[in-house]
Parts: C-alpha cells; structure tokens; sequence
C-alpha cells in the first residue's frame, strides 16, 4: 500500500522518509480534508504520505501502552524530518475514545524551530488528553481536521547567510574593525538585523510562540526580558506573524527591571506601530430633491470648498459651489443657462477660485471658465470649436492657468492644450493619430507640464503619458497588454511620476493597478484580484507613502502603498466617485451617495491618544506619541528636540530612536525625520519597562539594543528586500566578539546564521631574548 501511495503521488509532492525533510515550494495553498495520526512510545512520527485528501503519519513498531494512556496523560507531539510552515490558522485536534465513543477537542498551532514542526497547545508543547484507551491494534488514533485549510500553506524560512568580506568563525585579526555582510532572501518583504557581541537586549516578537500565551510574552534575545500583560491586550494579525493590540485605556505589557534594560550609552529602540484608524464621520451635505453630479473639492486651512452639477426644476445642469467652515455648509447656484454643463473643476489659490467644465455652445460642448472672487462669479466661454470638447482638467500656477481637454477632430478625439494668461487663451492640438484618447489629466511642476490619458490602440485602450517643455510635446505609449485601462491619474514627486488606473483582467472585471516613471523605466504593478470591478481611483503621494481611494461595486476602497507593499481596507461606505485630500493628520473625502446627493467625510490618520507611550522605561528612553506627533525622547529633557509630524495611521509603520552618544535620530520606516543634539548619559531607573501604556493599536516586533544601529542595518530592519544588510564594526578594542544574523518574513518565520566569534589583537608581539 505504502508503495502505491508513493508511485501515485509524486506528482503531488509525495515523501516518504526518515532522514530528509519534505520540501515543498513557499506560497502554494494545499488543500487537505483530514488526515489521522498514529503514535508510538516514543512521541515521534517517522515516515509521511501526502495525499490531496488526507496525511497519513505512519508509526513505529512500538505501541502505546495502556499504563502510559490514562486519564489526565500529557504527550508530547513532534513531528521530526518534517519542513513544515503553518501560517495564521490552527488545527483542531479531536482525540477518540474508542471504548466510550467520546473525543475531546483540542485547537493547536504550529511552531517552527530549525527542520522541526512541534504541535503545541497554548503555551506548553504538552497536551491534556483525557480519557483514552488504545484500540484493539495497540495504537491511539487521532484525527486532525484544519479548521480553514484554504489558509494552510507550506512556507519555507527565509534564508540568511555571511558572504564576503564577512570575518570567518574563529578569526583573528589585527585591525580594529569587522565588515559584516549579509545576504537575506525570501518569496515575501523580510526584516534583517545583525545581534552583535549580544547587543540586542530584548526581542518581543507577540507571534504567541512556543510558551506563549495572552499573559506571557518571550524576550526572544539572548537576555530573557520576558513580558507579562496588565488586562488584556490581545493577539492580532501582525507585520510578522501576529502581534499585540492595545486598546488605549489599561492594556500594557511590562517587563521587569534588569541591568540590561538599564543602558547608559548608545540605545536603538525600534518597533512596528499600526494605529486604529478611526471609522469615517461621513455626512450627507445636501438634501435637495433633485440629481447631484461630479463633485469636486480642495481644503484650505479650516475650510473645504466645493463644486458639483446640480439638475433644476427643468432638469439642466448648473454648476454650484459651495463653502463648508466651522459655522455650516453654504452652498450657492452659480449658474442658470439651459445649457449642458457637466464635470466642474476647482482650485483655490490665495482668495480667489478658479473653475472649469464642459458646457454647451450651440448644443457643442466647448470649454468654460469662471472666477470666483471677493466681486462675484463670473464666467467665460473659451473655445468655439466645431466639434465636442471632453474632460477639460488644469492648475493655475504664478499667474497662469493650464489646461487639458480631448475634443474630437471629427473622426477621433485627439489631446489638446491650452495656456491663460494676462494676454489671452492659447490653445494648441497637441495629437493627431487615429485612435480616441479619453480622460487626459496633468501637472505643472518646474516648468514642465506632465500628462496622462487613456488612448485606444485600435483594440484595447493604453495609457500614454507625456512632457511638455520648452522644446516640445513629448508623447510616449506605456502599456501595451491585451486589457482596456481607464480613468488614469498621475502626481509628479522629484524626479519620479506616480499613477493610478483600473485596467480590466481576463474576465472582464476592473482591477486597480499602479505604476511609477522613473529615470530607468515605466514600472507597473496589478494591485487588486477581487472579482468586483473597480472605478474611479485617486491618489496621493506623502514623502513614502501613496493613498488611494476607489469605488469597488459602489463600496469605498482606500489603500496605503509603501515599501513594504499595498493594504487595502474596505470602508463599507456606500458610495461612487470618490475625490480625497490628505491634509496634515487627517483624510477628507467627497462622493455621491445613494440618491445622487454630495456626500463628505473626514478620518483621523490615527485614533491613538494624543499622549501615549510604544515603549519606554520611565522617562529615561522611549518612543511614543504627543499630539498625534511620534516622538522619541532621553532622560525626559530631550522630548522637544526630537520630535517629528510624521504621520502614522492605520497602516503599518516602522518606527526607530537612535543615539550614538551625541545626537539622537529618529526614523520613520527607514528615513530620517529628525535629529537633536544630546551628549549626557542616559540614567538608570529600578521602574519596569513598558509597552503599549495608554496607546490604542497595535504593536509588533520591539526591539532594544545597547548600541547604536548603523544607517544600513536601519534599512535592513524596516525591509531587507531592498535594502542590503551590512555594516562595518569600527574601533573595536581588543577581545573576543560573537555575531548573529536574523531574517524574518510576514508570515513570522524566522531564521539565523551560525553563531561566530571573532578575535581582535592589535596589539604587536614583543620578545625578550637579549640580542633582540
């Protein structure tokens, strides 16, 4: 039988042995109903079938025996040879008791250590099992049946390994410094760090490992500054692996006070932070009973100005506007024409608004302008063109209005700008090919104008971006795949240009890609796989982090892209054609609600209280927050001085303290927000260490270390997946050194380097024979 098991299924990744580990690619999902495991005195499983429909784990030719199963037995479960990596979800373990036909249910997880998978229950690799008897083979059975195997997944430990110029394990050297280069490599972001000469003094991981549980949590450095809890923070999905959320009120971790946790010198303290994210304060702004259109909104300082299409009482289209301030919503008809008007435009510059849309001449749309100052509304026909003008966009910029618009040729709409100034509207026809292009947008940045739009091919629509500048229109097709793209939008940000588009996929429902324009290439990335299509997407690019929001089946979608990859959130807000503006700490949105009427929303980037700690020993060093500032701090007195607006929300964020014994830094996922001059010792306190006091979110990879990380290892720490781990260990005083690296992925795995030591001797050998 056993052969046949292994001739059949060795396509299906059949093994079966005593000495190898089963080697499985990372990242694919199997599928298994059940599977049933026999066990020997020995607590040990030997030889595997995998089977699509079960796992067999075959015994040994020992028993049980009765003596050993009794009420109340502990059995120890490993599962040795066996390179096995569960992720998130558990297994339910149903024990039989075949004389009663009872069972008894018990939910374990799986811990990795090494090529080892030991099944553990809370937080003691022993299992209570009561009652059992063995059958009338000799043999416990046990039946395990996964509770979500559509989420049990083989996944390999990412790889960690020294490479050149490395020292080798048990050098010596007489130069006072050590380069140490390390490789990390994994399917998914990993984290990379180099414990030096135990430098690394505590480790709290919070993946509810081995020993674990919700009030116990394992330094996993080489110190044991284990943590107990105070209430109950809770586990949570984490950035690797789990981690724990804090609910803002009582929950927080302690650690007891140790001299290890007493450092006085240089100190890196770094953690992954993730704030709430407050749900939307949404409000329906208008009640009228008539059709609501395209609206479109800026905020400047207190206020949010707006405008939108409204249908009157003889169902044209006019344009209103709108002021939303601390005393109440204003809106005011701008316009009264039985003319079409349709997709407004604004921008506020200083006291003045500036508008455009499509608006009918002699039933031809043609371009409109209007300003609205401190004297009124007035408005202006730009164009009398003999054919239709669609989508106008512009940006006012030192006195000048650009614009952009598709207007047909009479066979195919083709791109065309324009320039307002002080003499006149100048419009040029910048394309002539003979496919349509829809939906240009653009941006004014030093000079030069960027574009975006959507062109067909002759099949499938592209995107086509271009430049204008001081030598000509510039137009370059960037897509070239069988799926139509729609609805493009671009930011320029230094020398890099971002976009945003929905793109349909191979069954005809719209996914959200992104891409970024760079000096070496157009780069674009498929976002989204779900089976509902997407429309309208905006970004917004803030230092590292781009915003996007979307409508997905008239349901709010927002998303964060950064480097450690894209989240998208589900606002469960019913709505279509969202617009949002990032300001400061919070997100304003605009949309139309059921019932074509404007709709509006604010969210906090985070719900954290103003004044919470990530971590800290007293007020001698920590990280924390201070009116929705991260800031980090030494002996108290150095708070004002290191402080940064950066802001932190309902995505992950990496954030980092370092002091080298003469300025402090503080990073946020890897860049340097701030720096203050600092040159005292840091003082010693018998108080515990705190995590999570008064902070409401969660909480994941803490990390102390009595030195200060290199520039390289920060990076390394907040994603080794770009960046490489490496540092050089300078004025190194003579003695023996030990180093370690550690890599670890989303899903928590872990792994590690060996062990090496080295030994620095500077010092010249002397003699004293006397003819010497």
């Amino acid at each position: 039988m056993k052969k046949n098991y292994l001739y059949l299924l060795l396509i299906l990744f059949l093994f079966i042995s005593t000495a190898h580990a089963i080697n499985l690619p990372e990242g694919i999902i199997y599928n298994f109903n059940n599977f049933s495991v026999n066990l020997n005195n020995d607590f040990t499983v030997d030889n595997i079938i995998i089977n699509p429909n079960e796992l067999i784990f075959e015994n040994n030719t020992e028993n049980f025996s009765t003596s050993i199963i009794s009420d109340n037995s502990r059995i120890n479960i490993s599962l040795y040879n066996l390179d096995l990596r569960y992720s998130l979800e558990k297994i339910n373990f149903s024990a039989i008791n075949n004389s009663a036909n009872t069972q008894a249910n018990i939910t374990l997880g799986i811990f990795p250590t090494g090529n080892d998978v030991h099944l553990y229950n809370n937080d003691v690799e022993n299992i209570t099992i009561s009652p059992l008897t063995v059958n009338s083979s000799g043999y416990i059975n046990f039946t395990w049946n996964f509770l979500d195997f559509e989420n049990f997944e083989f996944l390999e430990n990412p790889e960690i390994f020294f490479i050149t110029p490395t020292p080798n394990d048990n050098n010596y050297q007489n130069e006072d410094y050590a380069y140490v280069n390390v490789t990390a490599t994994d399917s998914s972001n990993t984290t990379a760090f180099i414990d030096w000469n135990r430098s690394l003094v505590g480790w709290w991981r919070f993946n509810e490992e081995t020993g674990e549980n919700d009030t116990f949590f394992r330094d996993w450095s080489s110190y044991g500054n284990n943590g107990t809890c105070t209430n109950d923070p809770h586990y949570t999905t984490g950035k690797f692996g789990q981690a724990l959320r804090f609910d803002g009120v009582d929950d927080n971790v302690s650690v007891a006070d140790s001299v290890s946790l007493n450092i006085t010198d240089a100190i890196t303290i770094e953690a992954w932070i993730k704030g709430t994210g407050s749900d939307f304060i949404d409000t329906q702004l208008t009640t009228t009973i008539y059709n609501e259109y395209n609206p479109q909104f800026q905020v400047v300082d207190d206020k949010i100005y707006y405008v939108w299409i409204r249908k009157d009482e003889s169902s044209d289209n006019q344009i209103w506007t709108a002021e939303l301030n601390s005393t109440g919503f204003y809106a005011t008809k701008r316009t009264t024409s039985v003319y079409f008007k349709n997709y407004p435009q604004l921008q506020v510059v200083g006291d003045k608004i500036y508008y455009v849309w499509e608006g009918d001449v002699n039933s031809i749309r043609q371009i409109w302008t209007a300003e609205l100052n401190s004297t009124g509304f007035s408005a202006m026909n730009r164009t009398l063109s003999a054919y239709e003008i669609y989508d106008p966009q512009f940006q006012v910029v030192d006195g000048k209005i650009y614009y952009v618009w598709s207007e047909s040729d009479g066979a195919k709409n083709q791109i065309w700008t324009a320039e307002l100034n002080s003499t006149g509207f100048y419009a040029t026809k910048r394309t002539t090919s003979a496919y349509s292009k829809y939906y240009p947008q653009l941006q004014v940045v030093n000079g030069k104008i960027y574009y975006v739009w959507q062109e067909s091919d002759g099949a499938k629509n592209q995107i086509w971006t271009a430049e204008l500048n001081s030598t000509g229109f510039y137009a370059t097709k960037r897509t070239t795949s069988a799926y139509s793209k729609y609805y493009p939008q671009l930011q320029v940000e230094v020398n890099k240009t971002y976009y945003v588009w929905t793109e349909s996929d191979e069954i005809f429902n719209r996914q959200v890609w992104t891409a970024e324009l760079n000096s070496t290439g157009f780069y674009a990335t498929k976002r989204t796989t779900s089976a509902f299509t997407k429309s309208n997407p905006q970004l917004q690019v803030m230092e590292d982090k781009k915003y996007y929001v979307w409508s997905e089946s008239s349901i709010i979608w927002t998303a964060e892209l950064n480097t450690t990859g894209f989240t998208a959130i589900n606002k469960n807000i019913n709505a279509n054609y969202p617009q949002f503006q990032v300001v400061e700490n919070k997100i304003y949105y605009n949309w139309i609600i059921s019932g074509s009427k404007i709709g509006t929303a604010e969210q906090k980037l985070n719900t954290t209280n103003q004044d919470s700690n990530i971590i800290n020993k007293g007020d001698l060093y920590g990280i924390g927050i201070s009116d929705s500032d991260i800031i980090s701090f030494l002996n108290s007195t150095a708070t004002e001085g290191v402080t940064t607006t950066a802001k932190y929300d309902e995505y992950w964020n990496h954030v980092l303290m370092s002091y080298n014994k003469s300025i402090i830094s503080l990073y946020i996922n890897s860049i340097l927000k701030d720096t203050a001059t600092f040159t005292e010792s840091i003082n010693t306190t018998s108080l515990d260490l705190i995590m999570g006091d008064d902070f409401n979110g969660t909480i994941d990879e803490v990390k102390i270390w009595n030195r200060a990380l290199t520039a390289a290892e920060i990076n390394a720490s907040y994603n080794a997946g770009l960046y490489r781990l490496e540092t050089n260990f300078t004025n190194l005083a003579d003695g023996t050194y030990t180093y370690t690296a550690y890599a670890q992925d989303l899903a928590g795995n872990t792994n590690q380097t060996g062990i090496r030591t080295l030994t620095i001797d500077t010092i010249e050998p002397t003699s004293d024979h006397p003819n010497d």
